[in-house]
């Protein structure tokens, strides 16, 4: 077999997937979106310090704003000097 000249497949090409437009994620789509294990996502749940999850039933979701807010770097204080 000869090698292909084509472009390496983005599954190779170490890009970050754009994140599917839907309102809720499971906690395995979540931990992926954010960059981690599923484990390490559940210690934080535990830990009280994840993203907010809905529950219906038995199913556990992540919905998109809060794993966006938690995601996201926590805003900067401003010094605010007296005068």
């Amino acid at each position: 077999m000869t090698p292909s000249s084509t472009s390496i497949p983005a599954i190779l090409s170490h890009e970050t997937p754009p994140a599917p437009s839907r309102a809720a994620f499971s906690l395995s789509e979540a931990a992926e979106l954010a960059g981690c294990s599923l484990s390490f996502l559940y210690a934080r749940l535990a830990a009280g310090d994840g993203p907010a999850i809905r529950k219906i039933g038995r199913r556990v979701f992540v919905p998109r704003q809060a794993l966006d807010e938690w995601l996201s770097p926590p805003a900067s204080k401003t010094n605010v000097q007296a005068a």
